[in-house]
């Protein structure tokens, strides 16, 4: 699996336009592309600047063709409409997955696989 987490800086007048903007583009992409797990972009609650990003595909060929569809090529055309200001978008491959509550109902950070 293959996940992208980040954030974009933008005008605050902007954001709630730019967020609406990009839904028929976020609800496109977990609609038409197999292999996208989620796909979000979100206000930050804490800094009305910020827009956090969030996608989990199943793996690097989804995401290799999620680059050339035309759901991501739209939702670049969005974004560029904006004054973004900055962004940090990282990708990262998991290679370990555990629920967050263990079976005595605890959180951990430990891995049991």
């Amino acid at each position: 699996m293959i996940v992208i987490a980040g954030t974009m800086s933008i005008d605050p007048a902007d954001r709630a336009s730019m967020l609406e903007a990009m839904g028929p583009r976020v609800a496109s992409t977990c609609a038409d592309e197999p292999g996208c797990l989620a796909y979000a972009f979100s206000a930050d609650p804490l800094d009305d600047s910020k827009v956090l990003i969030f996608e989990r595909w199943a793996d690097a060929a989804a995401l290799e063709a999620h680059f050339v569809h035309p759901n991501f090529a739209a939702a670049r055309k969005v974004i560029g409409g904006f004054r973004v200001t900055g962004s940090d978008m990282r990708k990262y491959r998991v290679d370990a997955e555990d629920a967050i509550f263990g079976a005595d109902g605890k959180p951990t950070a430990t891995f049991a696989t």
